[in-house]
Order: C-alpha cells, then sequence, then structure tokens
C-alpha cells in the first residue's frame, strides 16, 4: 500500500495522484490529508483513491488510519511532527519514505545567505538521513536539497504541477485583450500593493486592465486603491475555482507574481500553460523551469526585484510594448516549457522512486 501525506491538499495535488493511480492499478493507494485553507473543492472525487481527512493532532498510527502500515509513504515537508511521527513508523516497520519539498535556494543578501546556512546545518543533523528520497518541484529545488548535503541521485523532480487538460493554450497574445492577471492570496508575502501600484505607473495609455483573483486581508485596501488610482482599469475578484480560471488565463496576455517569498508558484506553471507572458519576481522558484528572459530576444517573460516599484514599473512597460512577434514567441516558449510539469511528470517521478 501506497500513502501520500499532504498538508493542506489541493486540487491539483488530487489530479496528480489521480494519474499515479492510474499508472499502478496493482497498488492500493490513499491520500491522508489535512484540509487546505482555501475553499477548493472536489479533491475527494478528483483524487482516484480514498482522501482520509485528518487533523494536525491526529493520535492514532499511520496503520490504524490507513487500515495497514504503508510499505511507501510520501509526506509534504519536515516540519509536521504528526507526518514525522508516521515517517518514523513505517521506516521502523520496513517501509521507505518520500519527502516532499517545494522550497528553493534563494540567496538574497547577507542575511539570506546566513539563514540558509544555518537550515543545511540543521537539516544535515536532524532530517537528510530520515528520508529515502527527496522529491522537489524542478530546478531549485534540486539546488536547495544538495545545498542541504543530499545525494543528487536521491533528489527526484517532478512534484506538482497544473493538469494540462484543464490549463491549455487560447488564442494568439495579439488577438487577447490588453490584460494582465494576478491569482494568488491578497497579502503582503504576495506583494499585491506593488504590483497594483506599478501597474498604474505603467498604464499611461489606460489600455490595459489588471485582474486580480483571490482573497485575502489586502483585499479591502486593493479595492481602494484600484477605485482610488486606477480609473477603473484594476479590478479585485473573489477566490475562483481552477475550473474557472482556466478560462480567465486564456483571455489574457500578461501573467504576474510579485511574490516576496514563493517557494515555486504553481500560479506560473498555470499562465504558462495558457500561452501567458510571465512577469516574475526574481524570488519565484518556478522562473528557473519556466521562464526564459525576454531580454536575449527569444523569450516569454521577464523578472524585476519585487521591493522596487520602479523596477516593476519598468518591466510592465516593456511587456506592454512587445509587438506582435514577440508575442507570438513568448507565447509558444510558454507552452514549450510548461509541458515537462504536471501530473504526469508527477506520477512519472513517483514510479522512478518506487522502482
Amino acid at each position: 500500500m501506497i500513502c501520500f501525506n499532504w498538508t493542506g491538499f489541493p486540487q491539483y495535488g488530487a489530479r496528480c495522484v489521480r494519474e499515479f493511480v492510474k499508472t499502478m492499478p496493482e497498488e492500493r493507494c490513499v491520500v491522508v490529508a489535512m484540509r487546505p485553507d482555501v475553499p477548493i473543492r472536489g479533491m475527494e472525487d478528483l483524487a482516484g483513491c480514498p482522501v482520509i481527512w485528518v487533523r494536525p493532532d491526529e493520535q492514532r498510527s499511520i496503520a490504524e488510519v490507513c487500515g495497514e502500515m504503508p510499505k511507501w509513504m510520501g509526506g509534504s515537508g519536515w516540519f509536521s511532527p504528526l507526518y514525522n511521527r508516521w515517517r518514523d513508523e513505517v521506516r521502523a516497520a520496513g517501509g521507505r519514505v518520500i519527502c516532499g519539498s517545494d522550497n528553493n535556494l534563494s540567496f538574497h543578501g547577507i542575511r539570506s545567505v546566513v539563514v540558509e546556512i544555518l537550515k543545511a546545518i540543521r537539516f544535515r543533523l536532524l532530517y537528510r538521513n530520515k528520508y529515502d528520497y527527496f522529491l522537489v518541484p524542478g530546478k531549485s529545488g534540486r539546488r536547495l536539497m544538495k545545498f542541504y548535503g543530499v545525494p543528487n541521485d536521491r533528489i527526484v523532480e517532478g512534484s506538482y504541477g497544473a493538469d494540462n487538460t484543464l490549463f491549455f493554450n487560447g488564442p494568439q497574445l495579439s488577438e487577447r485583450p490588453k490584460r494582465m492577471i494576478y491569482v494568488g492570496q491578497l497579502c503582503e508575502r504576495k506583494n499585491v500593493m506593488r504590483l497594483c501600484k506599478a501597474f498604474v505607473a505603467a498604464n499611461e495609455s489606460g489600455e490595459w486592465s489588471l485582474d486580480l483573483y483571490g482573497c485575502g486581508p489586502l483585499e479591502s485596501a486593493l479595492k481602494d486603491l484600484a477605485d482610488r488610482e486606477s480609473n477603473g482599469k484594476i479590478t479585485i475578484h473573489p477566490f475562483a475555482q481552477p475550473e474557472e480560471l482556466a478560462q480567465h488565463y486564456r483571455e489574457a496576455r500578461l501573467f504576474c507574481l510579485p511574490s516576496l517569498r514563493e517557494h515555486w508558484g504553481l500560479v506560473v506553471h498555470e499562465a504558462a500553460l495558457s500561452g501567458c507572458v510571465l512577469l516574475l519576481s526574481d524570488r519565484i522558484g518556478a522562473g528557473d523551469d519556466l521562464l526564459r528572459p525576454i531580454d536575449n530576444g527569444h523569450g516569454n517573460g521577464m523578472t524585476f526585484h519585487p521591493y522596487d516599484v520602479q523596477s516593476m514599473t519598468r518591466v510592465f512597460k516593456q511587456a506592454m510594448a512587445l509587438d506582435d512577434e514577440q508575442l507570438k514567441t513568448a507565447q509558444r516558449i510558454s507552452c514549450e516549457l510548461a509541458q515537462g510539469y504536471g501530473p504526469a511528470r508527477f506520477a512519472s517521478a513517483i514510479k522512478s522512486m518506487l522502482k
């Protein structure tokens, strides 16, 4: 039996698990998960196997929860006391454990370097030898695990990605409305206030619109800013289910994720699958996998410093001025790079470790 542990089990996770379950019909699979903070629906129906919801204070053993002791268990991270207890139970019974980590290696300033060195020391002492494999999203995650002392042959890429049957390419970018889209929480970490201020500064012609989809503590402040400064060009939309979001991506030319910190950023993959130009802060883990700079004449996006509104504004102006040929190239590259990630890659990654 194979058990997947997933903190805040998301819909994209359910789609990834379903793809794996389809390829391993002879194996019993189960997901043991904590519920996500956002109101995503449908995980139980999409996963293709039983989903058992637990709380962080769950007292049962993993064998009691699943009905038998897993021979393989994949967990999300090493910071959950519950999953760590279950990890030890599985290994004591002779099973193997995969550690899922979407953290990225990000050195920005002396303080961040010192912090990462301390984390690496702690990880080597406490966690490195308690897992058989480490599953990461992409290149930045692999670099982090190697920095933490994990041998390269115990690191596998492909921990998650959006479903390309739901998110896929749309009309040519030059035929889409002059629209920028943001999807995510409306909070400080996501840097949405600077996003809106930079957009207003860049949109001198008034031809562009910015649509934000999400919820969070900054929703009221963002609406006030939009009403006060954007002349109706910024709209704050409620949180939307993935099935609704897919069409919104295909109706936008530009996608922006300005986060101050972002381990990988699934929404970047959703936008790339949809053919959008990617405008990312230089702290986004997925940038290593899904963005090629347009300034080299053959790319699909641009990066900026997330604390610098002028840097963001400059990048937005450049993106708004892309000609039809540049848009065509960017759209093709976004779609090409995005094909390397998603449920099929997840299933292949898990199977490679099981072998």
